[in-house]
């Protein structure tokens, strides 16, 4: 939507003086309506829920609509309001004054589609484009609708993930679902498939195969494939620089599967956050043995973004047990990993070792 606020209309309105009287009143009272119901929503996420995620994007959705909003005269707007002739004011509903914190957030959302589609419709009469504009903002908001609602345990168990293990579907795959039980027990919170070399209806079979192992002991997660993750009922899935959009992905999985991106400057952890993921992965911090890159963040950038992030961050590439204590002094302390658990001795004895790390991290910064 576009964030123009100039009072002036655009050159594609239709003559303002068909515009009734009582059109600009509609416009008027839902533009109202419609931002006071963001700030509703804005503000629980933000005092409530403490999501500066899910308060971010409602802030940007605000702004955006209001931007529209913006581009209609605002002097006819004002001229169309009259409250004291509004006979709404004097309807009331049965329970309308009994609210809970559910019913607050279910009213304003509510409240909020169905005065952005009031807007969209009577736009519709003056100018084409601003009324395809709140169309996207509505369908935005039902998908933030879910997320505010319920924060899920997806989310939740996301704060509290610490390793996510990174899993080759055709050479790891049948140690994993063997040592599930264990690599939970020593701390793997997430499992990320990784299987560029299977086609597609191999890259099914291990994700199933997969979580059905898992189940709810920990998080699942497919490399780059959101219709593979939607089809095994994954947790989410996780996207490089040059998969699909953001927007799109989550358009195949719905609101509530998580969505991460892979990050290697701070300026696409900026970027990834406003455009709506769930988690990052930044990196590489060292040397991998899976991948080759040019170069790497280190372990002082990766420490100042984490401690900056708003979201979850695992810093990826290299991390072992020799060289975490590096990393985690600057304050990183979420990390994925590969090669320093499948080629230990004992997968599980090599996460629990880096789980016992980041929790003795947090204890020294208490």
């Amino acid at each position: 939507m576009s964030s123009r606020t100039a009072s002036p209309p655009p050159a594609s309105c239709r003559n303002l003086s068909t515009v009734s009287v009582e059109t600009w009143r509609i416009i008027d009272a839902n533009a109202n309506r419609a931002l006071e119901a963001l700030r509703t929503l804005e503000d629980h996420c933000r005092f409530s829920l403490k999501s500066t995620q899910l308060t971010g994007q409602l802030k940007h959705l605000r702004h955006q609509l209001a931007g529209g909003i913006g581009r209609f005269p605002q002097d006819l707007l004002l001229q169309a309001r009259h409250s004291a002739a509004d006979i709404g004011t004097q309807l009331t509903a049965a329970g309308e004054y009994e609210r809970s914190t559910v019913s607050i957030i279910t009213a304003a959302a509510k409240r909020g589609q169905q005065a952005i589609r009031c807007l969209e419709e009577q736009t519709k009469l003056i100018d084409v484009e601003i009324a395809a504009d709140f169309e996207a903002a509505r369908y935005q908001l039902y998908d933030l609708e879910v997320r505010v609602q319920d924060p899920g345990k997806r989310r939740q168990r996301l704060a509290d993930t610490r390793i996510c293990l990174l899993v080759d579907g055709h050479e790891h795959l049948n140690s994993l679902i063997q040592l599930v039980p264990d690599l939970c027990e020593s701390g793997m919170g997430m499992v990320q498939l990784r299987a560029k070399s299977l086609n597609d209806r191999e890259w099914l079979q291990a994700a199933k195969r997969i979580r059905d192992a898992v189940g709810e002991a920990a998080l699942f997660i497919v490399n780059d494939r959101p219709d593979v993750a939607l089809a095994c009922q994954a947790d989410g899935v996780h996207l490089g620089q040059e998969d699909f959009p953001i927007a799109m992905a989550r358009r195949i999985v719905g609101p509530a599967m998580l969505v991460g991106i892979s990050t290697h400057d701070p300026s696409q952890v900026d970027e990834a956050v406003t455009i709506g993921a769930d988690y990052l992965g930044f990196g590489p911090v060292f040397k991998s043995c899976t991948k080759s890159f040019d170069r790497f963040v280190g372990p002082e950038t990766t420490g100042s973004v984490a401690s900056t992030c708003p979201i979850p961050m695992f810093a990826i590439g290299g991390i072992n047990a020799s060289n975490l204590a590096s990393l985690t002094q600057y304050g990183a302390d979420r990390i994925a990993v590969s090669s320093s658990v499948w080629q230990h001795a004992s997968p599980e004895a090599a996460i629990k070792e880096l789980f016992h790390e980041l929790l003795d991290t947090d204890s020294s910064n208490l």
